[in-house]
């Protein structure tokens, strides 16, 4: 296996460790809270500012290239 492929391996695997330690220790679901309408409005606002941002920089380097 490539370096590069075991750090996406040990990166999926932290994840999905501190995903249990949140759901055990702090007794939070975070599937659950994903798939509720609060949650949905905050990844949902998350997202939108993502893809603004990724439009402003595409459109900026694109005036600076092109």
């Amino acid at each position: 296996m490539k370096k590069n492929q075991e750090g996406y391996i040990v990166k999926i695997v932290v994840i999905i460790v501190a995903l249990v330690a949140v759901k055990y220790y702090f007794n939070f679901d975070i599937v659950e809270w994903y798939n509720s309408p609060t949650g949905q409005k905050y990844v949902g606002t998350i997202w939108e500012a993502i893809k603004a941002f990724y439009i402003w920089v595409d459109q900026l380097f694109r005036s600076k290239l092109g």
